[in-house]
């Protein structure tokens, strides 16, 4: 919604935030300066800078956003806040339209996952004599590529950090075979057994 301010007073200025997908992205104004961003990876509250006028439109994959200045300010001191408003939303934005994904994988014989998706509870196999079950937070979904493989999605990288913290936790990694709970990304480096000495 723009509002119509008077030329002689204002400068105008755009920004354009250009998505593949926005169809989940829904944007309130709970104040003048406060934002409220939701989708279904989560919410998120954004404070503007005080006393500065602006309009924010979302029109199918775009998000739409204008600004006005008064003319007695430096336009390098409109670019400034332009740059530092245009890094705040995409920080904010960004991980609410696609998300945080972290892979993991689980490596050993016998090891297994399994997803109860009505309770979402995770079930792991760890080659222990009983199942380890985890209960998946508010607000972060799992997905499952097979058995030994799945994907956590959420849109709070401080919330994913310790689900991934606490998931590990149930059979880290073994220094000597590599048998346990690891990030996708995570190479182990193997310390040498008592037979390769």
């Amino acid at each position: 919604m723009f509002e119509n301010y008077n030329t002689n007073l204002f400068l105008k200025h755009k920004i354009l935030l250009k998505y593949n997908t926005i169809s989940d992205l829904k944007i309130y104004h709970i104040t003048l300066y406060l934002l409220l961003f939701q989708s279904r990876f989560g919410t998120k509250l954004i404070q503007l800078p005080l006393n500065l006028n602006f309009g924010i439109l979302l029109k199918k994959k775009k998000i739409f956003i204008q600004f006005f200045f008064k003319k007695n300010i430096k336009i390098t001191r409109n670019i400034f806040f332009l740059k530092f408003i245009l890094k705040l939303l995409r920080l904010n934005i960004t991980p609410l339209i696609f998300g945080i994904t972290s892979n993991l994988i689980l490596q050993g014989i016998g090891f297994r996952i399994y997803l109860n998706k009505t309770r979402q509870i995770l079930a792991f196999k760890l080659g222990y004599s009983h199942k380890i079950y985890y209960k998946i937070p508010k607000g972060f979904w799992i997905r499952i590529f097979n058995r030994y493989s799945f994907k956590i999605i959420g849109s709070n990288l401080y919330g994913l950090k310790q689900i991934i913290q606490k998931i590990i936790t149930f059979k880290k990694p073994n220094s000597y075979t590599g048998k346990g709970i690891k990030l996708q990304t995570t190479l182990l480096k193997l310390k040498p057994g008592k037979k390769q000495i």
